[in-house]
């Protein structure tokens, strides 16, 4: 199926009886876009006598079903037409099916068993004269969305690709939210079912056995939808509930494996892959490197690792959670550890009364409790709950040039501000200590002697070596990713 893809003539999408049709993906339905209805129907204020509830008619050919969220669709049976539009009206009913007319004409035109497939069709705009449809033929078999016009990527919303397996892997995802959309009449797919309990197992596995596992899931949150899979099975009943359910994972497995190039030449097999050319490709300009080196370069180690976390553009979120847990507790250690730096100074200058040196550590250590407070507030568990929350956020904090620099020096800012207090105050002290030496006053001194290493004190018990030497260091991982975590597998 490698093949080279010629490139198409431009073709317009116009059927007869001012049909005019535009080709669409299942995820550019806008099922969370549309307005949620009010009411703004006639009230009717009394129940008429012998009222029985029962199904509501839509005429022989058309059947009304409900989605597991609540959303509803209509399909024809012998057509194998589904359609959100409202087919109780008359004339939305009648385009759809001279739409599919012309649909079906024109898929024998090109040699095609087209009414084999299933179409989703849905009227965008009607008048008496014409009516824009928008639709996509369903390939059970092949499992992936298709149409008889020729459709441009950039219009459907995809990325250019080089093969037909390229185009594949990025239709698949498609198919499986036509399903997940849409399943209370699906057929019941055995083997797809199967397969999807097979992925989890092993994804299980992965996650346990490699630091470098590109499932998208870690392994409790596989055991938790395994008993949710594993249970739908054992009930042995089909429903919409089990389509839309194993449709939705399905979806999410196809999607990361789009991404991750999954069975096409050249695939991501480990997050760390790749790593060296993502991190040169980030070419901080001057201004940076002059306030990473102001900042000691301790943005370093943070930078290895959100490049790490985010290398290939992917965001696995119990990586990334572990991280803020991380990065919040040094924040909170570090606004104590300024509030210590900010009182000593403070005494300091009581006693003394103000001079620069003090005076400097002392709004530098201010500076840090604001800044370390700041970026725990903003960075809180809430705000980055998904993936989708920590993928949107980093999007738009990375720099196109520089990349991930500048939110690493950003997230060290408490970090530097409390350690150039500490060393400004530590001066400070121990020139008031040898002034008060001279002076021969010896209560004093020793009083200062003792202070001058009382932030070396603070900044060892508060904050411990490893902190400075960067939080959650991970160069030990990189050396061989697939090293087995044994510690880690249960029984």
């Amino acid at each position: 199926m490698q093949h080279p893809i010629e490139t198409a003539v431009g073709e317009k999408h116009i059927g007869t009886s001012g049909v005019i049709f535009t080709p669409v993906l299942p995820t550019s339905i806008p099922r969370y876009d549309r307005f949620v209805s009010a009411g703004g129907g006639v009230l009717i204020d009394a129940v008429p006598a012998c009222t029985r509830l029962a199904s509501e008619e839509i005429g022989a050919e058309w059947v009304h079903y409900p989605n597991p969220e609540g959303d509803t669709y209509f399909r024809h049976a012998q057509r194998q037409i589904v359609t959100q539009s409202n087919v109780r009206v008359p004339s939305t009913a009648r385009w759809l099916l001279l739409a599919h007319d012309y649909l079906i004409e024109l898929g024998r035109s090109k040699n095609l068993q087209i009414v084999e497939f299933e179409v989703y069709m849905h009227i965008v705009s009607k008048s008496l004269a014409a009516c824009e449809v928008e639709y996509y033929f369903v390939d059970n078999r092949y499992r992936h969305p298709f149409w008889l016009h020729v459709a441009r990527v950039q219009d459907l919303g995809l990325a250019a690709f080089e093969t037909l397996d390229h185009l594949k892997a990025a239709l698949m995802p498609e198919y499986w939210t036509h399903r997940e959309y849409f399943p209370a009449h699906q057929p019941h797919d055995q083997a797809s079912e199967k397969e999807l309990i097979a992925i989890f197992r092993h994804g299980c596995a992965d996650d346990m056995t490699s630091f470098g596992s590109m499932f998208p899931y870690g392994a409790q949150e596989c055991r938790d939808h395994l008993r949710t899979l594993e249970g739908f099975v054992a009930s042995g009943e089909p429903s919409s509930y089990r389509t839309a359910t194993f449709a939705r994972l399905w979806g999410s497995i196809t999607r990361v494996r789009h991404i991750n190039g999954y069975s096409l030449p050249g695939p991501r097999l480990d997050r760390n892959q790749g790593l060296a050319e993502f991190k040169n490709g980030q070419r901080p300009n001057f201004i940076l490197r002059v306030l990473d080196i102001l900042f000691l370069t301790l943005s370093r180690p943070k930078f290895d690792r959100i490049t790490e976390l985010w290398n290939g553009r992917v965001v696995f979120q119990r990586h990334w959670h572990v991280y803020f847990e991380e990065l919040r507790s040094e924040w909170l250690r570090l606004a104590v550890l300024g509030l210590a730096l900010f009182i000593v100074g403070g005494i300091a200058i009581v006693v003394r009364g103000p001079t620069p040196l003090v005076a400097a550590a002392t709004s530098l250590a201010s500076l840090s409790v604001i800044s370390a407070l700041a970026l725990y507030e903003r960075h809180s568990r809430w705000r980055f709950n998904t993936a989708s929350d920590i993928s949107s956020w980093i999007r738009s904090v990375e720099s196109s040039r520089s990349g991930l620099l500048p939110l690493a020096i950003k997230f060290t800012m408490p970090q530097t501000t409390a350690m150039y207090s500490a060393f400004l105050l530590l001066m400070a002290l121990l020139m008031l200590a040898a002034d008060s030496l001279r002076e021969s006053d010896s209560i004093n001194s020793a009083m200062l002697l003792a202070a001058a290493f009382a932030p070396a004190i603070i900044v060892y018990l508060v904050l411990g070596v490893d902190t400075w030497n960067g939080t959650g260091d991970t160069s030990d991982q990189l050396v061989d990713a697939r090293e087995p975590r044994f510690e880690e597998l249960e029984v």
